[in-house]
This record gives C-alpha cells, structure tokens and sequence, in this order.
C-alpha cells in the first residue's frame, strides 16, 4: 500500500490517494472508512486523515453517517443521471466561457495541449496521452476564468468518474480524439462545433459505461 511521507504536503497527499482509491474502485460505494488504520497504513497522525475526510465529504465522494462513521457514498440510478446531466450542462457552459474570451494566454495553452498530444501520437505514449486526456476537462475549467465554474465542474466531474470505469488503453486513443478535435473548433472560433463534439464525446461515455456495467 502507498505510504504517505512528505510532511509538507500530509493534508494533500493523504487527500489525493484516498480519492484516487475511491475514483478507482479499491473503495467501494457503502466501505467504512476508520481514522486509526488509516493512518497506520499511510503511515500519518489522524488529523490530516480527518481533514481528508472532511474534503472529500464537500466533494460528495464521502458522507458521514451517525453513529456508523465515513463511509463512500453510493449513487442510486436517478442520481446518477443527475450527475451526469449536470456534468454535461456545466461542460457545455464551460466551452462557451473559453470560446468567448479570446485570451492569447489561452490560446498558446490549448495549441501547447495539441502539440503535446501530436508529439504523444507519433511516439505511441498511451502513458502521456492518458495525462492529457486528464488534463483536458482541468484545462478548459481553468480557461473560463471563472473559480466558481472551475470549482463546480471539478466538484461534479470527480462525482461523474466515481460512476464510470476506469479508462482502458481502448479508449485512450478515442478520448483524445475527442479532446483534440474539442480544442481544434475552439481555436478555429467555431464554437457550435466544439460545444456538438463535447456532448457527443460526454454522452458516448455514459453509453460505454451503461454497457461495461452491464457485461
């Protein structure tokens, strides 16, 4: 089990693998989570577990139940398709905040994104293209310049991932071709364009994901 050492950064870093625990499945919607073994397995006192928890209840991933403690929150049908509603709209929103700005910062952001991704292709790095195709959603949010936007739609998309499975060499190759073709109608100024691909792109995964539940 991944151990947590670097004092600076307890808070961050026990966050950050307890999510991904989470996002991956090690910790399953209805798991109770215990302060005490926690942090003897990471090797931390309990007070950045606790404020871990803390975090992770304001993004939906935890929720504290009285008298049983943290567990992982589980999501019902109808919630889910709240979820994922609300994701779609805010991506959406968010496309058109980067469309409107017409920030040249910006702008090299996105051209360097595609660069990194070309350079990705021909090398055959599913490693650096699986971090891009991460990268993109932070990338865009951030690219609004609204904090409100970007702290909803990371709040709304770490729910979304914790319903969907994780992302297989199959569909890195897909995933980017979404992505690149979003950022290319972006820095193209067709807006109509990019908002079409990015609902194509967020729906055709909740497809995907309806039917590996299924398998």
């Amino acid at each position: 089990m991944k151990r947590v050492d670097a004092p600076g950064s307890l808070r961050k870093d026990v966050v950050d693998e307890l999510r991904r625990r989470v996002l991956v499945g090690e910790l399953r919607p209805g798991d109770r989570l215990g302060e005490a073994a926690l942090a003897e397995e990471l090797g931390v006192s309990r007070v950045p577990i606790r404020e871990a928890f803390r975090i992770l209840e304001s993004e939906g991933l935890l929720e504290w139940v009285p008298r049983r403690g943290v567990r992982v929150v589980g999501t019902d049908t109808s919630e889910a398709e709240a979820v994922e509603e609300i994701r779609l709209a805010l991506e959406l929103i968010a496309v058109r905040f980067v469309a409107d700005r017409r920030d040249e910062t910006l702008t090299d952001e996105l051209q360097a994104f595609l660069d990194e991704g070309d350079k990705a292709i021909a090398d055959n790095d599913l490693v650096a293209l699986g971090g891009l195709n991460r990268r993109f959603h932070l990338l865009l949010a951030e690219g609004t310049g609204s904090p409100l936007l970007t702290r909803l739609l990371e709040t709304v998309r770490l729910r979304s991932d914790q319903l969907r499975s994780p992302t297989d060499d199959r569909r890195v190759h897909s995933s980017w071709r979404d992505h690149s073709s979003i950022v290319r109608h972006l820095l193209e100024g067709n807006t109509p364009a990019a908002e079409a691909r990015m609902e194509a792109h967020l729906v055709g995964h909740r497809h995907l994901t309806r039917a590996d539940a299924a398998s």
